[in-house]
């Protein structure tokens, strides 16, 4: 999960080469005119169409190439934070969609519903 960019697209194309893996890539509706938990529910629907994709009306190349008990989730900054409660939400499901090899959190953002005080203060930069 990251906000689309051309380089988020380029670093989908050459992990999808160099480890053999159907990649998808999630937009998700920012903030702050969509608020949690609207970015988790985003993730949610991707991972329920990715399982529709490998049922039998679903897109054949995925069936036959996709393995749903080796997924990973991937995800940068807030992109991170989507993917760990995304994780967390599989587990409860009764089967899980499918099953999660492994997460990866790239520099993880994970903030808390108070900020803390070094979070209110300006950032001093040196030069």
């Amino acid at each position: 999960m990251t906000i689309s960019d051309a380089l988020n697209h380029e670093t989908c194309n050459r992990l999808s080469v160099d480890v053999s893996a159907i990649v998808v890539s999630v937009e998700f509706r920012i903030a702050p005119k969509s608020r949690l938990p609207s970015q988790y529910d985003d993730a949610m629907d991707a991972v329920l169409w990715v399982k529709s994709q490998a049922a039998d009306r679903g897109d054949k190349w995925i069936r036959d190439h996709g393995d749903l008990d080796r997924c990973y989730l991937y995800g940068v900054s807030c992109g991170a934070n989507i993917v760990f409660n995304t994780a967390l939400r599989m587990m409860e499901m009764k089967p899980p969609p499918m099953r999660v090899a492994g997460v990866v959190l790239n520099q993880p953002f994970f903030g808390g519903k108070k900020r803390t005080k070094s979070e209110l203060s300006p950032v001093e930069i040196s030069r």
